[in-house]
């Protein structure tokens, strides 16, 4: 009988071999060589090393943020439930408080993932590496984004914390920004360039408002969230629509190259 290993979930680690090896040998000494059960042994033993790798990859940085937030709150004596209940039962706040800036987190990852997951799959059927390295820098681009939006991190964190000034902040984001454009040139142009620079140009009125006006009236505070909230949702469009064509292509359920 021939015996096949099932594949793990997620990307292949250096270890394969090995692991393989091993579980080949565990295999043959307990069930003997040349025989169907050592060929069900080893089929056995792959599938419990592939859900323990699958479990491994999947609980490890969940585990390291409860268990690190536990750690922080025993030392420091916080009620751990500031870190784990909703904000709005917290305070006794309506609980569409934020509903927005909530759902454009929601977008912001939403456009993350699916940069990280076209990367994934084209890297798995040796894709154009220029467009992975693309995708990339873009879900990790948007992820820190999306983790400054959802954290506050350039109007509070850095700024209080860190010491850092949110106009040096705005700066660096701007160079990555640069650095992004300009080596990506190409690629941005080639398939739906209206919703990325559409998405620019509203983050850029955005920051403005944020950075350069004094915002006093309610309605002027809305227009800029608006603004920010219409370019998350352009920017974001942007990658799905990008890397749907880049999987499927326009008219072929083969994966085609952005030349």
């Amino acid at each position: 009988m021939t015996s096949t290993r099932p594949n793990s979930f997620g990307p292949k680690c250096c270890c394969d071999g090995l692991v393989s090896d091993a579980m080949d040998s565990i295999a043959d000494y307990y069930y003997g060589k040349n025989s169907e059960i050592a060929g069900f042994g080893k089929d056995y033993l792959g599938y419990n090393i592939s859900v323990i790798r699958t479990l491994f990859k999947t609980f490890t940085l969940p585990l390291i943020l409860v268990l690190g937030l536990a750690g922080l709150c025993y030392f420091k004596e916080i009620p751990p439930t500031v870190f784990t209940e909703d904000p709005a039962g917290m305070t006794d706040a309506y609980p569409w408080i934020g509903l927005v800036s909530y759902v454009g987190i929601l977008v912001w990852f939403a456009g993350a993932s699916i940069c990280f997951f076209t990367a994934a799959v084209l890297s798995e059927i040796k894709h154009d590496k220029e467009l992975i390295r693309f995708l990339l820098a873009g879900g990790i681009m948007t992820t820190l984004l999306t983790l400054d939006d959802l954290f506050m991190l350039h109007e509070y964190i850095y700024p209080d914390f860190l010491h850092v000034p949110q106009k040096v902040v705005v700066c660096i984001y701007a160079a990555g920004m640069l650095w992004y454009l300009v080596s990506f040139r190409v690629l941005i142009l080639k398939k739906e360039p209206l919703l990325f620079i559409l998405g620019l140009v509203l983050f850029g009125l955005s920051t403005a408002v944020d950075m350069f006006l004094e915002v006093k009236n309610h309605w002027l505070w809305y227009a800029e969230d608006v603004c920010k909230f219409l370019g998350i949702c352009s920017w974001s469009a942007y990658y799905a629509c990008f890397s749907f064509k880049a999987l499927v292509g326009p008219r072929s359920s083969q994966p085609v190259k952005i030349k």
